[in-house]
């Protein structure tokens, strides 16, 4: 194989690496999307259905209980089933959460999507930037994985901007039509229900990704994880790829809880915890869920 020859492989390779993790990082879109777009509804639905103060905060933070619930059950999903098919499920709940949204009849039936899009949020937050990490060869794994914050910054920023269009352009005149008073009189069911069309494309894109290469590792399944490898990062980065695994494993103490607290991993798990501590007591989220009213 001539340089040109290898050029074009190694150009084909990162091309393939990027849509990929680009694909996974749809999920840090949907988890910034669906935090974000909360804030332009909270006046029209509290108004709509006339809520007080202790409904409004519930429907407001219903979502982050539902997160709880995903992020705990994600991590044993996605060991036991792979990392795609639990990124599938992700998808699947926020496109109900968004549709749920939009055609709910009740409250209650809203806050019930509301939690299975909280739940759709967990679960993303936990097993994309899993599988990202997993699938990047190390030299781009840092460069990989920041794709999935970037695109949960543009999925709050594109909520906020699809927010302030819908109610710029609500068509009053429609007011009285069925199918328009997603769009004018009750215009909150568009700005919930606009999340089920990257949600569609997540779903649908990754039924075109392959399965997480060290989970297949971990599962015996040698020979698919070194093609996937070899697409990725060619034959000879794939086989010291699946060398140093199984190597890992070889070598490997008690992965137990008790692991995290040795000396050597403990810096590492201070910052790991004190960063999204951190984060959330300086006040984003009041920010993201209130930017509309403040």
């Amino acid at each position: 194989m001539n340089n040109t020859e290898k050029n074009i492989v190694t150009e084909k390779s990162k091309t393939y690496l990027y849509l990929v993790c680009l694909v996974a990082a749809l999920g840090g879109f949907l988890f910034g999307f669906d935090t974000a777009v909360i804030s332009g509804t909270i006046s029209l639905v509290k108004g709509d259905f006339g809520l007080d103060a202790v409904s409004e905060g519930w429907f407001v933070s219903c979502a982050l209980l539902g997160c709880i619930i995903g992020v705990s059950v994600s991590g044993k999903l996605s060991d036991r089933y792979g990392r795609k098919i639990v990124m599938i499920l992700s998808a699947f709940l926020f496109l109900i959460s968004a549709l749920g949204c939009m055609y709910s009849g009740s409250f209650s039936a809203l806050i019930i999507f509301r939690l299975v899009g909280g739940i759709g949020i967990g679960v993303a937050s936990m097993v994309s930037p899993l599988y990202i990490s997993e699938f990047a060869p190390s030299r781009l794994r840092g460069t990989m994985v920041s794709l999935y914050q970037l695109a949960l910054t543009i999925g709050i920023v594109a909520a906020y901007f699809s927010n302030a269009y819908l109610a710029n352009h609500a068509a009053d005149h429609y007011a009285g039509s069925q199918s328009m008073r997603i769009f004018s009189s009750e215009v909150w069911r568009a700005m919930l229900g606009l999340g089920g069309v990257p949600a569609l494309i997540f779903l649908i894109a990754l039924f075109l990704v392959p399965e997480s290469p060290r989970w297949l590792l971990a599962r015996g399944k040698n020979d698919l994880a070194k093609n996937i490898l070899t697409k990725i990062d060619g034959e000879a980065a794939a086989e010291k790829e699946v060398d140093a695994f199984l190597s890992q494993n070889e070598n490997e103490a008690d992965g137990s809880l008790k692991t995290l607290f040795k000396p050597v991993y403990r810096k590492a798990l201070w910052i790991g915890l004190l960063l999204p501590f951190l984060s959330q007591v300086c006040g984003i989220n009041a920010v993201i869920y209130y930017g509309p009213r403040i």
